[in-house]
């Protein structure tokens, strides 16, 4: 599961979004972090909240806590604090500090 986060997880993520013609961001449509894993992308849960940037939210950002091994773990909360690091960095050069708001509360929500 690390292959799908971090700097190589972007990438994959943009990859897939590109070629699928779905949407790197649209600051109007919120991701819905509520779907459960069996639910994500069944029955086109995630269709109208389908995007790169909300793929973080609705999948990406939790894979973190579902590492199996200690040596997963731990590459998996490098890798989750390069995402991070990435929205961060994103949201502030789209100037959308509503969607930065979103992403701390989002993380306070998970880390609790």
């Amino acid at each position: 599961m690390c292959d799908a986060i971090g700097a190589v997880g972007i990438e994959r993520a943009l990859v897939y979004a590109c070629h699928h013609g779905g949407r790197i961001f649209d600051p109007k449509a919120w991701p819905n972090v509520n779907l459960a894993a069996h639910k994500y992308n069944t029955d086109g849960n995630t269709h109208d909240t389908d995007g790169f940037i909300n793929h973080f939210f609705e999948k990406l950002l939790k894979l973190k806590g579902l590492m199996l091994t200690e040596p997963g773990r731990i590459e998996a909360e490098n890798r989750h604090q390069i995402m991070v690091d990435f929205l961060r960095a994103y949201f502030h050069e789209k100037n959308a500090p509503e969607w930065s708001d979103f992403l701390e509360e989002y993380l306070r929500s998970v880390s609790v």
